[in-house]
């Protein structure tokens, strides 16, 4: 019964939406703007946001072809360019092969569909909260390629601040929001250490595994009055060996080559799965905070 319901609902919505469709299509004033807007609310509603999303980017990528195709021409041809026709909603017409549709886009209906991306990680979030479920949980990609377009620092800082306030322990939530922010900035390390993440959560906690040496961090157990007292003593030793040590004529030593393979080889350690996702997740914070320097930068 409650099935029957469901299915009868998601018709009333979309022929609601057919209908406002064939008033715009009979309209044949300001069609463009209300198509827009029409897209706009297909997004909007969980029922048919992908046919919203799938017509708006496909409107951006005609965007982005039509402008390379203007900056290839010469200035002769750019002169001599004819007048458009007008566009008609025909049988002949596709909103995702109308760019007209992206730059008719206000800032006031971007927010609204960035405000859908937000309502849609907030939904994925609370069914993340559960870290023992097994539902599997994916980002929106086709949104997040979606609001990129004009939101792409602020979406990326905003689901970097979601991964900063989750607890560790919580993988699943953890890996979706690297995820996330990895597809916001389109950045190849990014998209590395997300990947290494999300392959090291089907691993026993517990288990042990091998990182290189340099990667581990160093407990900071000394305190500054023995850094201090350990800085002067090797300056002494230095300066007695200086002063001591004889002058040796340097002579090249042959080494085999086995023992240069050994002596190149960077050395490991054992730590636990749970140690190393720390690891992961201190260098994502890490090249996160690097991409984010080199945007501000570039401003």
């Amino acid at each position: 019964m409650l099935r029957k319901s469901s299915v009868r609902s998601e018709l009333d919505v979309y022929e609601k939406r057919i209908k406002e469709l064939k008033q715009i299509v009979a309209a044949k004033k300001n069609q463009l703007p209300k198509l827009t807007e029409w897209l706009v609310r297909l997004t909007e509603e969980p029922i048919t946001r992908t046919e919203g999303i799938i017509d708006l980017e496909g409107s951006f990528m005609a965007l982005e072809y039509a402008l390379e195709e203007e900056q290839a021409k010469t200035a002769e041809e750019k002169e001599n360019v004819t007048p458009k026709e007008p566009i008609l909603l025909d049988k002949n017409f596709r909103a995702d092969n109308t760019p007209e549709i992206a730059k008719l886009l206000t800032d006031s209906q971007k927010q609204r569909l960035s405000n859908v991306f937000l309502l849609s990680i907030n939904e994925h979030l609370m069914k993340l909260n559960d870290a023992g479920g097994e539902e599997e949980i994916t980002p929106d990609y086709e949104l997040i390629s979606l609001t990129k377009h004009w939101d792409k620092t602020y979406l990326a800082m905003t689901s970097f601040a979601f991964l900063q306030n989750t607890d560790s322990s919580n993988g699943r939530k953890v890996s979706y929001l690297m995820s996330v922010v990895a597809l916001f900035l389109d950045d190849e390390k990014l998209y590395e250490i997300s990947g290494n993440y999300a392959s090291a959560l089907s691993e026993d906690e517990n288990a042990l595994t091998e990182v290189p040496e340099e990667e581990v961090p160093v407990p900071e157990t000394i305190s500054e009055s023995e850094i201090s007292a350990e800085v002067e003593t090797s300056v002494e030793i230095q300066k007695v060996e200086e002063v001591s040590q004889p002058i040796v004529e340097e002579t090249p030593v042959k080494m085999e080559q086995g023992n240069l393979d050994e002596s190149t080889k960077k050395p490991v350690e054992e730590i636990t799965y749970k140690q190393y996702k720390e690891i992961i997740l201190l260098k994502f914070n890490r090249q996160y905070g690097t991409i984010i320097s080199q945007i501000s930068a570039s401003k």
